[in-house]
């Protein structure tokens, strides 16, 4: 192969490894949605592709083309299809999963309540699955997107593909960051967890009643109200600021990976059957923790909410009350104030006629008398 040949093979295969990356991704959060009734980001990484899913349709694009016999028009059989599809997808799911495991200590999938499952990492169920997908990939999928993306030009593709793998190694290492984080951060949450214990023992002891469950230490109501039951209580004080202090302290590592969205909680999210060897109590514990922290959020939110809205109409009727009794007020002044001229002015009248009658009238100006002629 020249260079230029195998320069273009390399920006072929990029192409689709990204393209069927995101169709499987597709595929994933369409499952999910259907699944849980909710949109997940499925996938390892930030973006919107599984890269295990790119790898799976270039392999067995190259190994079908392989296989196809010589001769114009000819192609491999569906069955064989099938067959091949199933065996070389499966076989990268078995060492994806197994990869992943040995890196990270954490199973990210898990099919161990299927039956016939080889290590909770591959399962015939899904198996046939993947081959039937095969068959509408290679089939008919692949022949249409192909004659569709055939008159994309090299000056076309390659800055795109340069742009798309920059994107596509920073959200590998940002990814694969979070994935060792998420490991850090159940090792910490585990001896959060092994503090709270002892100080929950001890709690115990001194009240005679059984341990505090997870939902009240992660309520701080609730929290409040069960060490108010230490008043009194030998070393009362000393218990109380511990089990403050512990509970603090866990719900603190939890809301750390409740706004972790690109980090731990997408990881969590992405994953619902990840299961951790190590930390496998304290996996669960965290999404269940997790879980309801944002619960405890919603919920004073939907309260902030609901009181706001309570004073906003409360002081909406009081504005009204207040316009009321305003218009009240002038209308009362108004009618007074026109009622007082009334009265004033029919007591102006009742004097001049009462004047009139006694015979008292207004003083007028009077001219002396001219002398009569003769006199």
């Amino acid at each position: 192969m020249t260079q230029t040949e195998i320069f273009s093979f390399v920006v072929q295969t990029l192409y689709w490894f990204f393209l069927y990356g995101c169709i499987g991704w597709g595929v994933e959060v369409v499952y999910a949605a259907i699944k849980e009734r909710r949109l997940v980001n499925r996938g390892f990484l930030c973006g919107p592709i599984c890269p295990i899913y790119g790898c799976g349709m270039v392999v067995l694009n190259w190994t079908v083309a392989a296989l196809a016999p010589s001769g114009e028009g000819k192609s491999v059989s569906t069955v064989a299809v099938f067959f091949v599809g199933m065996v070389l997808t499966t076989a990268i799911e078995l060492v994806g999963g197994w990869t992943l495991f040995k890196i990270y200590h954490i199973r990210w999938w898990d099919y161990s309540n299927m039956k016939f499952n080889i290590g909770g990492y591959i399962c015939p169920q899904f198996s046939l699955l993947w081959g039937l997908g095969s068959v509408i990939m290679v089939k008919v999928v692949h022949p249409a997107l192909a004659k569709a993306s055939s008159p994309l030009p090299m000056k076309v593709l390659v800055p795109a593909e340069a742009a798309v793998l920059a994107l596509f190694v920073v959200d590998l290492i940002v990814s694969a960051a979070a994935a060792t984080g998420l490991n850090k951060k159940l090792k910490e949450i585990d001896e959060v967890r092994a503090r709270l214990r002892v100080t929950s023992d001890k709690l115990t002891t001194v009240l005679g009643v059984s341990a505090m469950t997870a939902d009240t230490i992660l309520d701080e109501q609730k929290l409040q109200l069960a060490l108010a039951k230490l008043e009194g209580r030998e070393n009362a004080a000393e218990l109380k600021l511990e089990m403050l202090l512990r509970a603090n302290e866990m719900r603190a590592k939890l809301r750390d990976i409740s706004v972790d969205k690109i980090g731990t909680r997408r990881l969590l999210r992405a994953f619902p059957d990840m299961k951790s060897l190590t930390y496998a109590e304290t996996l669960a514990s965290t999404r269940a923790g997790v879980r309801r922290l944002n619960e405890l959020a919603t919920a004073a939110r939907t309260a902030a909410k609901e009181m706001a809205q309570t004073a906003k109409e409360t002081a909406q009727t009081a504005v009204g009350t207040a316009a009321a009794a305003a218009q009240t007020a002038k209308e009362t002044a108004a009618n007074a104030a026109q009622s007082a001229a009334q009265t004033a002015k029919e007591a102006a009248a009742s004097a001049i006629q009462t004047a009139r009658e006694t015979g008292i009238s207004t003083p007028q100006s009077t001219k002396p008398a001219k002398d009569e002629p003769g006199q």
